[in-house]
């Protein structure tokens, strides 16, 4: 499985928007861990992989670029729409970067957090066998 983009429903009114993530429609995963990015204007967020954990992406507010590789591909997906969800699964490298210092990006895990799941070394990612 590729990083893909999903569609959130979302319902506009007059009394204004709700985006729904329905679970079992959306994610094949189950959540463990939620949190978010913020204050990262000018940074790089992520420069890492994991080898177990599912993560979907939401930028919350502002405009995310987060650039993935997988296999020796490389993509960019540029997040700016609270409707709108980056899949990622496990084995793919990633990087998160904003300019925008009111950027806020959300994150939904398949997994609690373990160190021994994140692979830091990018030379060591290419030489795996995804």
């Amino acid at each position: 499985m590729k990083a893909f983009l999903q569609e959130i429903q979302t319902f506009s009114e007059i009394k204004g928007d709700l985006s729904v993530i329905d679970f079992s429609n959306y994610l094949n995963f189950p959540i463990k861990r939620i949190y978010y990015l913020y204050n990262f204007a000018g940074q790089v967020r992520g420069n890492h992989s994991h080898s177990n954990l599912h993560q979907c992406f939401i930028a919350i507010n502002g405009t995310v670029e987060v650039k993935v590789t997988h296999a020796q591909i490389k993509k960019t997906f540029l997040l700016n729409t609270k409707s709108k969800a980056l899949i990622i699964p496990p084995n793919h490298w990633l990087s998160l970067t904003t300019k925008d210092t009111d950027a806020i990006c959300l994150v939904l895990a398949s997994e609690e957090y373990k160190k021994t799941h994140y692979i830091n070394d990018y030379e060591n990612f290419k030489k795996a066998d995804y």
